[in-house]
């Protein structure tokens, strides 16, 4: 016979808070200035964003490739299979006008 499940512990419901207190901002400085004109890491953030678009472009020039190279290739393969057909044609039964 499985075990009762363990009473559950006394705890009290959420209790109201007082008014929370907003503090003024520090006078602006030189440096607290500066910190506060620009974000940390903005420029790694730039520089991670011009990367990811030039991979982003890299994929799509690979890709256009790929597809360029199916499209070449498609169209000389099925122009060498006719050769090698009427080639097989004029091997076997002779001269035939084709």
């Amino acid at each position: 016979m499985a075990l009762p499940a363990p009473r559950r512990p006394d705890m009290p419901g959420p209790q109201p808070v007082e008014a929370t207190k907003v503090s003024e901002p520090p006078p602006a400085g030189g440096q607290a200035a500066a910190l506060l004109r620009k974000a940390s890491g903005e420029i790694g953030d730039q520089l991670f964003k011009f990367a990811m678009f030039l991979c982003g472009l890299a994929v799509l020039a690979m890709l256009g490739l790929i597809v360029y190279e199916l499209a070449l290739r498609s169209g000389h393969l099925a122009d060498d299979q006719i050769d090698a057909t009427r080639l097989r044609v004029v091997g076997t039964i002779g001269p035939v006008g084709l």
